[in-house]
Formats: structure tokens, sequence, C-alpha cells
């Protein structure tokens, strides 16, 4: 699918797309979702141009009751970090409570 565009690295799709807008960047396009685009007043010009069309974006909601996704559904889980100080073991102790409770 490479037509030669320079592809420009944004925060996210949706960002994309509000930046492609304000901008008002008349020879460039955004990826993004068709809510993204509807939001922002822009024309889709093609659909399911993934690379991978099984990789998509899921969010989580964190409750207090547990919730047990379906076996059969596979499930990936990826943690983003930012500890209020920058101190010497801040990461083990952070990730030794998944460790301590038999986590993977």
């Amino acid at each position: 699918r490479n037509k030669g565009w320079e592809p420009i690295a944004a925060y996210d799709t949706a960002g994309a797309a509000k930046m492609v807008k304000e901008q008002n960047m008349t020879d460039a396009v955004a990826v993004c979702s068709e809510l993204a685009a509807k939001i922002n007043g822009m024309q889709i010009l093609d659909f399911g141009i993934e690379d991978v069309p099984h990789n998509f974006t899921r969010f989580l909601l964190l409750t207090r009751e547990p919730s047990h996704p379906q076996p059969s559904l596979p499930t990936k889980t990826c943690l983003v970090l930012a500890p209020k100080q920058n101190t010497a073991g801040v990461l083990f102790k952070t990730l030794s409570v998944f460790a301590l409770r038999d986590l993977d």
C-alpha cells in the first residue's frame, strides 16, 4: 500500500485527525477511526487499511468488583507506569506485587 507517502507520528489516531483538520493540512491525511473522522468533519477515503486486521485497540474499565474474560478470548495486558519518584528499585517494587501473586 505504499504510495510514496511520508508517515508523520502523532500522539494517537484521533489526535492525528484533529491535527490535520485544525492545521488545515490539505496535503495530508490521517489514519483514524470512523468516529474521529466524523467528529472532525473529515471525508473517509478508505476502510480496512490496517496491516494486521486482528490488531486493534481494546479498552479496559477497572472496577472494584471482579470480572473474568471468557476463557476462549485471547487477552494481553500492557501497563504504563509513572512513578512519583525515580528511586532505586521502584520498578522492582512495582512489578513484584504481580510475581508474589503468581500473575504472569
